[in-house]
């Protein structure tokens, strides 16, 4: 059975910060929408999740929880170093210490939900990738066999979120490693023993690596076919400049075929696309949706209602 999930946060990064009524509304409105089984939530660069006790308190009883390391991890951006596939041993070991203190999270998070809530735990495969280096792969599965074979019980499944991987000849929104190279690791860590580890496929990072609504189709098939496909996540990209910012980034604009300030008519993600690639993906984990919205100054009801607006949209059109 496939879980939809929702992640919230990108419709409250801005602006910064946020007021809490806004958080508050948004999440009350979501909560009156049926058929939602799990919310995606950020950790930041100290493996928490922002103002944590008021926003897992925010929640559905019945939400799980996948938790991201994206923000903390994007949040070093500016130090080349930082990350599970870095050849530097500082980088490498900082980052393995972020990714212990994010399981810490998820314990919390169980603790606090009374029940085993915090169903996975995102990953990626920072930093962005030196041209010519191929031993990105194997420093990333060995820490993350250090960390997954030091732990007890079975504990969060992690899960590789893929982000663009660096392609000669354009500028990347991350660059980090292929899509091949994170299914190899994943299958590894599974046939240690690793069963939940999965990938999952962000449908607008895919398309902004191939510069083609192709690529998140060709993506999916690939992590199905190699047997570790976990999810699909529903978050736009636009090959023209936007209220988003510039062509080719990952601000996560909303479908196309929905009004604004729910949708962008600059997206590629069209309802087609969205239908295209929920066959090539197959019976998953999860589908879910990751819609930022603009403009910025939107009241908390126009905010809440545009998210909203956004899960209900694609919910139809998953019949």
């Amino acid at each position: 059975m496939t879980t939809f999930l929702v992640s919230v946060y990108p419709a409250l990064l801005a602006p910064d910060p946020v007021d809490p009524g806004v958080v508050r509304d948004v999440y009350a409105r979501l909560r009156d929408v049926p058929g939602i089984g799990a919310v995606e939530l950020p950790l930041g660069p100290d493996g928490r999740i922002p103002d944590e006790d008021a926003t897992l308190a925010h929640l559905a009883p019945h939400w799980d929880v996948v938790l991201t390391t994206v923000p903390g991890t994007m949040a070093r951006a500016d130090d080349p170093a930082y990350g599970l596939a870095s050849p530097d041993e500082r980088g490498g070991d900082e980052a393995v210490a972020h990714l212990r203190r994010c399981l810490e999270t998820a314990a919390r998070v169980d603790e606090a939900l009374g029940r085993r809530a915090a169903v996975g735990l995102e990953v990626v495969s920072a930093p962005r990738r030196t041209p010519g280096d191929g031993d990105g792969p194997d420093r990333l599965l060995a820490r993350l066999r250090g960390v997954l074979d030091g732990r007890p019980g079975s504990g969060t499944p992690l899960l590789i979120d893929h982000c663009d991987a660096l392609v000669a000849g354009q500028t990347p929104a991350k660059g980090f490693l292929d899509l091949d190279e994170e299914i190899a690791v994943v299958a590894a860590l599974r046939a240690d023993g690793h069963a939940g580890t999965g990938l999952v496929v962000n449908w607008g990072r895919s398309a902004l690596e191939a510069r083609s609504v192709d690529g998140p189709v060709r993506h999916l098939e690939r992590a199905r076919s190699a047997g570790v496909l976990h999810g699909l996540v529903l978050s736009g990209c636009a090959d023209r400049d936007s209220g988003f910012g510039p062509a080719w980034t990952d601000m996560h604009p909303g479908p196309a075929d929905l009004a604004a300030p729910a949708g962008e008519p600059a997206s590629l993600l069209t309802d087609a696309e969205i239908r295209r690639s929920v066959e090539a993906a197959g019976p998953v984990a999860v589908v879910g949706t990751k819609f930022a919205v603009r403009p910025h100054g939107l009241d908390a009801a126009a905010r809440a209602q545009a998210v909203v607006a956004g899960v209900e949209h694609v919910q139809r059109l998953l019949g």
